[in-house]
């Protein structure tokens, strides 16, 4: 056993210092930091069963969030997992590859916490390098449409990644474009979607002509960023992805194209505000032969007819869930066609309420409203609601958001979360 004692003169060089010793965590007894972060941490009062998860908050510990983001380096990762935790690092900007070594954390999530300082797509992939054994990774940042694409020159190895989260960036074709991730079965794109024009450079790459199908679109240089990025994820490798979710999200025409017919994995299919036409619900017919879930909320320019004929097509037996809500073209005839179709299989006006961090929900708007107005008068509950979708996601139809919540105790403690903010 053995004593860890480090003088961190800047928070940048917490991780740095303290990766060597990560490996021989077993034999930890007590970590003392002095210096710009001061603490003392007794390992055996953390009942640490597994450090596989490392959360990183990119700038300045004096900003304004900073008083709401957890400084102890030790945090509980979830409390679903009693004795799993997380290192917890507040950073200026992220470390060089070349300053610590390979990282076996499984889990890594880097969070831009202030516009002040830009994370860029280099150092992002430079530090993902150094993490060949990461199973999951989010980033979540900030637009920023002063650094344009350029292609890299290196191409970074994830063989072990499953799961992905790009978040309100700017950066979504950088870091698409230049990771190989082989076994990716998950890809979450969110809040991607600007009606501004992003930086762009005089690289040319296959694609990057204008849209054939020259449909409307209230976000062209974003969705043409993102279309991109994923045509260079599936042209190197192709991974098996088995669920999409595209939250404020979207794409042209011609990337959808592209990218369905190479989903010949995907299962369930998420996309929420997507200006996609008639020509991309089209699509569903003959590609993605595996898809069994689609939803679809607050698309307004495909015809409700041209879904119900596409999904007859594929057959409604093939399908385990239909979602489609708040969708201008899509009328209550056509949402009583698809419930005499699909029964239960078919949801467009299911709601959860919260109160207090408490959800009360239902499947069924009609069967359930007078129960909890009921329980409205007598608790007086100032109730919000919210579309309930599977997997613990929520969609307010009133703002157009939809939030996943990532264990089950913060969708009972912290449905706050998803309040529009």
């Amino acid at each position: 056993m053995f004593d860890i004692q480090l003088n961190v003169s800047t928070p940048d060089n917490l991780l740095p210092l303290l990766s060597p010793c990560i490996p021989h965590l077993s034999r930890w007894r007590q970590i003392v930091l002095t210096g710009q972060r001061e603490e003392e941490v007794t390992i055996s009062d953390l009942q640490m069963v597994s450090l596989d998860h490392l959360l990183i908050s990119v700038g300045p510990e004096d900003d304004d969030l900073s008083e709401f983001i957890p400084k102890s380096t030790f945090v509980e990762y979830s409390p679903l997992w009693p004795g799993a935790m997380a290192m917890n690092v507040w950073l200026g900007q992220l470390p060089s590859s070349h300053t610590i070594p390979s990282l076996r954390f499984t889990t890594i999530n880097i969070t831009e916490q202030s516009l002040e300082i830009h994370v860029t797509a280099q150092s992002i992939l430079d530090f993902l390098s150094a993490c060949p054994h990461a199973r999951t990774v989010s980033f979540a940042g900030f637009i920023h449409t002063d650094e344009a694409y350029t292609p890299s020159g290196t191409i970074v190895n994830l063989p072990h990644l499953t799961s992905l989260t790009l978040k309100t960036t700017s950066l979504t074709r950088s870091i698409l474009s230049a990771i190989d991730a082989p076994k990716l079965s998950e890809l979450y794109l969110a809040l991607l979607n600007v009606d501004i024009e992003l930086a762009t450079s005089d690289a040319y790459e296959d694609g990057d002509s204008d849209d054939e199908a020259q449909d409307f679109s209230l976000s062209p240089s974003s969705d043409r960023a993102t279309g991109m990025g994923f045509r260079k994820l599936l042209a190197r490798c192709n991974p098996p992805i088995r669920v999409l979710e595209m939250n404020f999200s979207d794409m042209r025409t011609k990337d959808f194209r592209y990218v369905f017919k190479r989903l010949k994995s995907l299962e369930d299919f998420v996309i929420v505000a997507s200006d996609m036409s008639d020509t991309v619900i089209n699509l569903f017919q003959d590609c993605l032969p595996m898809l069994r879930r689609i939803e679809l909320y607050s698309c307004h320019r495909f015809n409700g007819d041209t879904i119900i004929n596409v999904l007859r097509t594929r057959g409604f037996a093939a399908l385990d869930e239909v979602v489609i809500s708040g969708c201008d073209g899509f009328s209550g005839n056509h949402a009583q066609v698809l419930f005499k179709e699909l029964g239960n299989k078919f949801k467009d006006d299911c709601f959860i309420y919260t109160h207090e961090g408490f959800l009360l929900y239902s499947q069924c708007k009609s069967f359930f409203i007078f129960v909890l107005f009921v329980l409205d008068i007598i608790f007086e509950l100032p109730l919000v609601e919210y579309y309930l979708t599977p997997k613990g996601r929520a969609f307010s139809p009133s703002t157009n958001r939809v939030e996943t919540f990532t264990s089950q105790r913060e969708v009972l403690t912290n449905c706050v979360t998803c309040q529009p903010s």
